[in-house]
């Protein structure tokens, strides 16, 4: 959300504005929502990061591989556990 702000008033607009539609549009659900998905995507980015790092080699070449695998990896897992997550609140109607 201070993103958000930042953005918003590099735009032109002044902060009360920007809260003011924060305020409007969003909702104690939509926050917690977004906590809980945070849980799973944190958890898949420590295991995939950890995985990556004891499967590396020796060298620094083997070190930039295991970390390119890692980001690679991280953000697959993240875009598929988004998916089923929206899937889950889509049926619980969250």
């Amino acid at each position: 959300m201070l993103g958000g702000a930042v953005v918003f008033r590099s735009l032109g607009y002044s902060f009360t504005a920007y809260v003011h539609q924060i305020i409007t549009v969003v909702t104690l659900r939509d926050v917690f929502g977004g906590l809980i998905k945070a849980y799973p995507f944190a958890l898949a980015i420590a295991v995939i990061g950890c995985l990556r790092g004891l499967q590396t080699k020796t060298g620094a070449s083997a070190v930039g591989d295991s970390t390119t695998s890692s980001v690679v990896t991280g953000m697959v897992a993240i875009i598929i556990l988004d998916g089923l997550i929206a899937a889950i609140y889509y049926v619980l109607r969250v």
